[in-house]
């Protein structure tokens, strides 16, 4: 269960920080027709993505509160850290 976690939560945080570009920048940003489409498409994009590893996600948060359960203090301080 620790592969498919470590493996899972790798997946996660990459997804999280490629979708970090996604975010608009603090205040007013003026921009062209084209580039607000393009935004657009990047958030449609990114939304499908999530869509599609929802269930993968969720399951990594499990089976990371199940190892919690059964681990020692190290490996709970650890996952207390991963999963916040």
């Amino acid at each position: 269960q620790w592969h498919l976690y470590g493996r899972n939560l790798r997946k996660l945080q990459r997804f999280l920080s490629d979708t970090q570009t996604h975010l608009p920048l603090e205040g007013a940003v003026r921009c062209s027709l084209q580039q607000l489409r393009r935004s657009l498409q990047d958030l449609q994009h990114t939304e499908l993505l999530f869509q599609r590893y929802q269930s993968s996600f969720l399951h990594t948060l499990e089976v990371g509160r199940q190892l919690f359960a059964v681990g020692d203090e190290e490996s709970q301080a650890q996952l207390q850290m991963d999963l916040g």
